[in-house]
């Protein structure tokens, strides 16, 4: 059996017509929303933004290369933040002029503190919803102490596009005459999700690891630098799933249910929840476990799920088995996340379970 990581998106011929949402605005993703993002907040090249240590490098990629500078904080393990570390970071580097506040898999993480220290220090604040669409989506708006919002919709929604930003409504930006997606590209997506849909359905693992090797080494070798920053319309799908308000209110209702349903499961398991506190009132991008043991992820994979760890190879290099940041490789390591979105139904989740008590029990 094999249980997808992303849903399979519907094939929509027609482009309705977008609802105008002040201050959003649409790229091919998160990192190029990131990168505008500080520029129009008037960072200029040498600028520090202060990121959690527990990060994935592409998606900071395109800053670097514009010439932004990263300086890491490490989170606690429960990727809460100490206010006082925070707050020695600003002090004390003052090329500081950004803080990154991350919404891990869709948690309900609470910044409150950091927010205000932030904004009295002069820090401009940006929340990073890249996981966490869905928890957003029915109230765009800026808390009057946070500078901007990114998304990474793709990351919800079975999309190739989908970066937003979010900006305070003194910026005044449009989204161009350029498609964020060219037509070629859109029908490759769609084409290699129904390939993918195929390989399914006649039980091809592609998650094992003879196929994780030529995705590696596929992605490794495309990487691109992504420094085009400029606004862009949404594709055909992305614009159709936004406009239809049911779909995504089932969307939510759908992962909120799979979360509920394994969450009683596993309680019944010796394996942990990561962060269970906040993840029941949260719509999470994926069920987070902790892995004291070892190889959860591996043994899930190559029994057909589509479970993952993030960011996995993509920690930042600086960081990776660095000893002045355990608790980011700790987070890298154990952390393993299970897919719940909205095409994964209880037969899934049943195998799931099933795959999880083998591995217990081995």
């Amino acid at each position: 059996m094999i249980i997808p990581s992303r849903p399979q998106p519907k094939f929509n011929l027609y482009k309705s017509t977008p609802e105008v949402i002040h201050g959003v605005h649409f790229y091919l993703q998160g990192r190029n929303a990131l990168l505008d993002c500080l520029i129009r907040l008037n960072l200029k090249k040498g600028d520090a933004i202060l990121l959690p240590s527990y990060m994935c490098f592409s998606s900071i990629k395109p800053i670097l290369d514009y010439g932004f500078k990263a300086i890491y904080i490490e989170p606690n393990n429960d990727l809460s933040y100490d206010l006082e570390l925070v707050k020695s970071f600003i002090e004390k580097r003052i090329e500081i002029k950004a803080i990154l506040l991350v919404y891990y898999f869709g948690l309900s993480l609470e910044y409150k503190k950091i927010i205000d220290l932030s904004t009295s220090e002069g820090i401009k604040v940006i929340e990073d919803h890249c996981h966490s669409f869905l928890k957003e989506f029915k109230h765009f708006g800026l808390n009057s102490q946070v500078n901007a919002k990114i998304f990474s919709l793709r990351k919800s929604l079975p999309v190739r596009d989908g970066g937003v930003l979010l900006i305070s409504e003194n910026f005044n930006l449009n989204n161009g005459s350029t498609n964020c997606l060219g037509v070629f590209e859109e029908f490759f997506f769609y084409f290699s999700r129904k390939i993918e849909k195929l390989f399914s359905l006649i039980n091809i693992n592609f998650y094992s690891k003879f196929f994780n090797r030529i995705f590696n080494l596929r992605s490794n070798k495309n990487r691109q630098e992504f420094l085009n920053y400029d606004p862009c319309l949404p594709s055909n799908a992305l614009t159709n799933y936004l406009n239809d308000k049911n779909y995504l209110l089932n969307c939510e209702s759908q992962i909120k249910a799979n979360y509920l349903y394994l969450e009683k499961k596993i309680n019944f398991l010796k394996i942990k929840i990561f962060r269970a506190d906040l993840a029941a009132h949260s719509i999470l991008q994926a069920f987070p476990l902790l892995d004291e043991k070892g190889g959860l992820c591996d043994y899930l994979r190559a029994r057909g799920v589509g479970a993952w760890r993030w960011p996995d190879y993509e920690l930042p290099e600086c960081i990776n088995n660095n000893s002045d940041f355990p608790i980011a490789n700790l987070l890298n390591q154990k952390i393993v996340l299970l897919p719940i979105h909205q095409d994964i139904g209880i037969r899934d989740m049943q195998y799931m379970i099933k795959v999880i008590k083998d591995w217990i029990e081995l």
